[in-house]
């Protein structure tokens, strides 16, 4: 998601904040028009981030060692830095191929180009991707949808979904599945934090995907002492 910031030809600063991370740092405004997916206090969860990454690793590497493909479903972005920290993992096999379709490629080029360190991927769809799936050794599958793949509806790929959704899960896994929560997404305590930073004048929370834009509004005004409401009422 990104942050846009406009400046009227009266000098008022109005910004529409999208989704944002616990590292985002916001501009100065008068008018903060704020997301409120996170917007409830039930949502801090306590989870500490470089632990949870460890544990998601150790999870993807016990399967591979079993020579069972793993298939990784996480929204993009966080599909790419996933598989940042894959590429970057000392002790990932030389010979375990990353596959993922054209578009995940693309924006895994994108990341490259901004340091991120991401191995080569090999698109799925091509008789290269068809060779490594039906070949002898494992491999990861990256992907940003949360379909099931053609390879788990026939049991042969380990599912591991990674979500902002699962607030208060670390790690949970049965025979087919793992679920890990994400640290993709701002806490409450990080986007109030995020709000007071801006120093804006008014807040307006955007009510339109959640429901919890009142929520986070009376939070605003009776923690920070800053005008806030949420549209559409």
């Amino acid at each position: 998601a990104s942050q846009v910031f406009l400046t009227t030809h009266d000098n008022l600063k109005i910004l529409y904040s999208g989704d944002v991370s616990s590292q985002d740092v916001p501009p100065k405004c008068d008018i903060l028009v704020l997301d409120s997916t996170h917007g409830h206090f039930n949502l801090d969860k306590s989870i500490d981030d470089s632990s949870l990454e460890r544990r998601l690793i150790d999870a993807v590497m016990g399967n591979i060692t079993s020579q069972r493909p793993v298939c990784i479903h996480a929204h993009r972005g966080k599909l790419q830095h996933l598989m940042h920290l894959l590429s970057v993992y000392d002790d990932m096999p030389s010979n375990i191929k990353f596959v993922s379709n054209k578009t995940e490629i693309r924006v895994a080029n994108v990341y490259r180009k901004c340091n991120y360190e991401i191995k080569d991927l090999v698109d799925i769809n091509t008789y290269e991707g068809e060779e490594i799936i039906m070949g002898d050794y494992p491999w990861i599958e990256f992907s940003a949808s949360m379909h099931e793949t053609p390879r788990e509806k026939k049991g042969k790929v380990k599912r591991i979904t990674v979500s902002g959704s699962y607030v208060n899960s670390v790690i949970k896994e049965d025979e087919k599945n793992i679920w890990s929560a994400s640290n993709e997404h701002a806490e409450f305590t990080d986007v109030l934090e995020y709000v007071k930073s801006a120093e804006p004048r008014v807040v307006v929370t955007d009510d339109i995907r959640t429901p919890h834009g009142q929520t986070l509004a009376d939070q605003i005004t009776d923690v920070l002492g800053i005008t806030a409401k949420h549209m559409p009422n």
